[in-house]
């Protein structure tokens, strides 16, 4: 209840909204003293009715309305809808629903901007990284989705495979599935990889074990690799064209596609679940049913290390097990791996909440991630409430205290035992908790991110690199906010920027005015001078940043960088367009020149570096890795900006556009006027 107004979600996806400016005893209302016309009890009876709308066919099961009681949030948890609802003007001002059911796979674009995500109720989902809205839909799959992998060429063709036996090809240009591709024989495809050029197009079957091959310009199958003797879990293309494959049999195949060869077979004491191959494609991991990760060099058939991550993966108890998280071997294996995009690390992820990243030289557990701290999930806790168990061992939680005698029969006789899904895949009652798991671990192209997909939605982690004190050229000068306000005070504005940026933009960088800031806080300090800098003086002070000439060790100092992360989020934000756009413009234009080579160059270093000293990068902190790192920085600073610029410029458009046609429309008027105008004094 806020500003007078009553909202009510029901539980048949409608919702209602009431003025309670004549109500003085809300609680008859509430109790349910008040009757309805028919005679039932109504809580809403004796309110006056504002509106009602229904949006969504599932529990409104939360709301909330805004503070000026002009929007109103719905959520409705079984469907993953989350909804904004302006209902003055009756439009939607955010709608958004995620999937029904659990995700089973994620990719990023080649540019990382996008990432699709397949789920068990067959739906191909595309979101937005930057904001993290899903901003399209495919649902042409009958059935669950397993795979999906993006095209190389920029990223404008999406592929999914799925359990209907169909893999289908998308335009993201047109967000239509233009091409798809099937079996000859009726199969389930439970892997999906695509070749460099983005010609062959190949998915794994869980029956028959094949794996088959098709050319995506015109969908025709190619052929068909016969030789596993269970299920093809992984698929994954190498540099040079070779594919990988495992199997639930224990091997993993290299084969040559073009000749229908197999070249390698790499043994494993267990069944495979995944796979991943370096990007150099010199360097093979497999995952196991035991919890190892299986390193390989493909070229030679050899194993380079083994990996046990039994203990690293191992995930709490469940409700329903019978022995404690410690004994238990059932969340103890990785289902998705996947390498950093310098090859040194690989991720991986499993039925388990934690998520861990190896180096592969050494074999050595760098960090773990936990991905979810929610106790209403089952495998979070290690240890569970002995209260919550009756007399007979059998957890209450997990028990439909609910259902009579009659539907538990039903129930247990219609479905097959430990099931959990009806056959239309939604979760039975009484199916227990549903159970935290990771089901798709993949790094982003430019590496500083990297996502996983879970049961409780998709996650996404960046790198952010704290920036640190390192003055530069201010040897014998205090370097404090008050000094940096004294430059500014007798417009020494060159240097007052050099102290505000060697002071560091803080945490609140980003809030684009000092106004809702602490006066001495970094970022405080660092709006005030930027936006105390004359317009007239910007070329002259962006040049003086990096000294007597704009050089290329100048650019590579961190300032430039430092300067461009500190425009992108004020540029975002604050209401002085036309000046944060000048500025970005005259440091694009003193130091583009020698940021594009300095950025190409330190990018093939850390390649290089990658590749000939991959097993010392760990502990080794040489040139390659540093200049790599800035490499990563300065490109994330320029996508933030270019970001920033495009939000910019759609905001503008949108209102652009609007104020063309209220014009349109108000020229239209006063013509009409003055014709009818024109009209009355002819018959006058």
């Amino acid at each position: 209840v806020r500003t007078g107004l009553l909202a009510l979600g029901l539980s048949n996806g409608t919702f209602s909204l009431y003025d309670m400016a004549a109500i003085t005893d809300l609680a008859p209302c509430l109790s349910g003293k008040r009757k309805s016309a028919s005679g039932f009890e109504d809580p809403a009876a004796g309110l006056t009715p504002l509106h009602s709308l229904s949006i969504s066919s599932s529990d409104v099961g939360s709301l909330a309305i805004s503070a000026s009681g002009e929007w109103l949030a719905f959520g409705a948890a079984a469907l993953g809808q989350l909804l904004v609802w302006e209902w003055q003007s009756e439009s939607y001002v955010l709608k958004q629903q995620g999937h029904s059911y659990d995700m089973n796979a994620l990719a990023f674009s080649p540019d990382g901007s996008v990432v699709a995500t397949a789920a068990d109720d067959g739906k191909l989902k595309l979101w937005s990284t930057a904001t993290g809205f899903c901003f399209a839909t495919m649902s042409d799959h009958a059935a669950p989705v397993t795979a999906v992998v993006f095209g190389p060429q920029a990223g404008r063709v999406v592929l999914s495979a799925s359990l209907d036996g169909t893999v289908r090809a998308y335009d993201l240009l047109r967000y239509k599935n233009f091409r798809t591709m099937a079996s000859p024989e009726p199969a389930q495809f439970s892997s999906l990889a695509m070749d460099a050029s983005g010609e062959v197009v190949v998915a794994g079957a869980m029956d028959p074990f094949h794996i088959f091959v098709w050319a995506l310009q015109t969908g025709k199958l190619l052929d068909v690799l016969a030789g596993h003797e269970g299920p093809v879990s992984c698929l994954a293309f190498d540099p040079a064209g070779q594919l990988a494959s495992g199997s639930w049999d224990k091997t993993v195949k290299v084969w040559n596609v073009w000749r229908n060869e197999c070249l390698e077979t790499l043994s494993h004491p267990a069944d495979v679940l995944c796979l991943a191959i370096r990007p150099d494609g010199k360097q093979l991991t497999a995952g196991t049913l035991h919890g190892q990760l299986h390193i390989w060099d493909p070229n030679e058939g050899d194993e380079l290390g083994v990996i046990d991550g039994q203990r690293d993966i191992a995930g709490g108890r469940g409700a329903a097990d019978r022995q404690t998280a410690k004994s238990s071997a059932a969340r103890r294996h990785f289902s998705s791996v996947c390498y950093s995009a310098d090859g040194s690390c690989v991720l991986a992820g499993g039925r388990s909440r934690f998520v861990c990243i190896y180096e592969t030289s050494q074999l050595i557990l760098l960090k773990k991630f936990q991905v979810s701290h929610n106790r209403s999930r089952d495998g979070v806790l290690d240890l569970l409430d002995s209260r919550l168990v009756d007399a007979n061992g059998e957890r209450l939680d997990t028990m439909d205290l609910d259902a009579s005698d009659d539907e538990l029969y039903d129930k247990a006789s219609e479905t097959l035992p430990g099931a959990t899904r009806a056959d239309d895949g939604s979760r039975l009652r009484g199916a227990g908790r549903r159970e935290i798991t990771v089901s798709g671990v993949q790094f982003s192209g430019s590496g500083r991110e990297w996502g996983c997909a879970t049961s409780d939605g998709l996650l996404l982690y960046a790198l952010e690199e704290d920036l640190l004190f390192s003055p530069v050229g201010l040897e014998g000068e205090d370097v404090t906010p008050g000094a940096a306000r004294e430059c500014l005070a007798r417009r020494d504005f060159a240097r007052a920027l050099l102290m505000a940026l060697q002071l560091g933009d803080g945490a609140g960088g980003g809030q684009g005015s000092g106004r809702h800031q602490h006066e001495d806080s970094p970022g405080a300090l660092l709006t005030e001078v930027l936006e105390g800098i004359p317009v007239s003086d910007l070329p002259l002070v962006v040049r003086a940043l990096g000294g007597s000439s704009s050089s290329a060790s100048s650019a590579s100092s961190g300032l430039v960088v430092r300067l461009v992360e500190a425009l992108a989020p004020r540029l975002a934000s604050s209401r002085h367009l036309d000046f944060y756009l000048r500025f970005s413009l005259e440091v694009l234009r003193a130091y583009g020149p020698v940021l594009k080579p300095s950025l190409r160059a330190a990018t093939s270093r850390g390649a290089a570096g990658s590749a000939g000293a991959l097993g010392r990068r760990a502990l080794q902190r040489g040139s390659a890795a540093h200049h790599a790192a800035g490499a990563q920085r300065l490109r994330a600073s320029l996508v933030a900006l270019q970001k920033a610029i495009l939000r910019q410029q759609k905001v503008l458009l949108g209102l652009c556009d609007e104020n063309d046609f209220t014009l349109r429309f108000l020229g239209a008027q006063v013509d009409q006027a003055h014709a009818a105008a024109a009209a009355a004094g002819e018959d006058g």
